[in-house]
């Protein structure tokens, strides 16, 4: 199997085609996972330190006896 460039070159390979295009789909299929994990855990991590955060606010703010939900608005 030899493919032609457009600079002029060709590329040729020595496999089976269907071979060669398994071991594609393989490493676009893996490829794919590894982004939607990685953004899976990041994005539970975010979410894990969210409310890590807020729960501690919010036990402080009940301790002072305020409430940050209300003060956290903007307002004055």
């Amino acid at each position: 199997m030899a493919y032609r460039s457009q600079m002029g070159y060709i590329n040729a390979v020595a496999l089976p085609d269907n071979m060669y295009q398994n071991e594609i789909n393989h490493w676009r299929m893996r490829m794919t996972l590894i982004i939607v994990a990685s953004f899976l855990i990041f994005a539970l991590s975010v979410f894990y330190l969210y409310r890590i955060i807020c729960l501690t606010v919010e036990s402080i703010s009940k301790a002072n006896g305020t409430d940050w939900k209300r003060r956290s608005s903007g307002g004055a």
